[in-house]
């Protein structure tokens, strides 16, 4: 495996990799039976989904939403509006809600449900909110995806953040392969973590440490897989007499892969 790049997702040269089209200044979308109109923000990607996204704004209604630029399909919506937090749902309750919501997307039987339930927060005049949040990861060969389905529920049984990232059927094939499942087994090996770790001497000379947090497989326009990491490191102290002093740290994310995508 080879390292293609650490990228920055909001730079115009990785923004351009993805789509040469330009974004719509106003559409509408539907959401759970409600239609909502927003007006052009921003764009953005990143390599936990395989397309340019783009952000409109409602100007009313405290909601914003991202649609896929390549063919229009749901990605996120927020909603903005602080009553949906509060109210006594329990977590149980708020997980059926999260449930049936998921259920027309996914079979949620193909993945792994992560859920937080430890989500009460009070504003400045002590009124409790709570958020409770269910993420469905597709698993493959036991590694995490950037197939995944993100619901956060409010107290009061309302969605306060939808996240649709889930591979169509093409892609979801190739990933699975058995030709995809050996170069992901090579991208996540110690081979990988050493090309990794002399990415990182390149980047940060003589650094102190480094962390994994998270490593995700992902599914590449050009139809390559790829394992993204994502790297805490922790640069070299500075001695001053017998005292150290830490000189700070930085996270990166790292692309290992065989192809010649690129990403910045």
């Amino acid at each position: 495996p080879k390292i293609d790049a650490e990228y920055d997702e909001s730079s115009d040269e990785f923004l351009k990799l993805y789509e040469n089209s330009e974004p719509q200044s106003q559409i509408q979308i539907t959401f759970e039976g409600k239609t909502y109109t927003g007006t052009y923000n921003d764009s953005y990607s990143d390599l936990t989904f395989n397309s340019m996204a783009d952000e409109y704004l409602t100007e009313d209604e405290g909601v914003s939403f991202s649609v896929r630029r390549d063919n229009g399909d749901l990605m996120e919506v927020k909603f903005y509006n602080p009553d949906r937090g509060e109210g006594d749902k329990t977590f149980e309750e708020c997980e059926k809600i999260a449930e049936n919501l998921a259920k027309k997307y996914i079979d949620i039987s193909e993945y792994e449900l992560t859920a937080d339930d430890d989500a009460d927060l009070g504003d400045d005049e002590g009124v409790k909110h709570k958020i409770y949040s269910y993420c469905y990861t597709r698993m493959i060969d036991g590694e995490e995806t950037s197939d995944l389905l993100n619901i956060v529920v409010g107290g009061s049984g309302e969605i306060l953040l939808f996240e649709n990232y889930t591979w169509n059927k093409e892609e979801l094939n190739k990933c699975d392969s058995a030709s995809s499942l050996n170069k992901i087994k090579k991208y996540c090996s110690e081979e990988a973590v050493k090309k990794i770790e002399e990415k990182l001497e390149i980047m940060f000379p003589g650094y102190a440490s480094y962390e994994i947090v998270r490593k995700v497989i992902v599914y590449m326009k050009t139809g390559n897989p790829g394992v993204a990491y994502n790297v805490d490191v922790r640069l070299k102290a500075d001695k001053v007499g017998e005292d150290e002093y830490a000189s700070g740290g930085a996270n990166v994310r790292i692309l290992v892969t065989d192809s010649n995508d690129v990403i910045m």
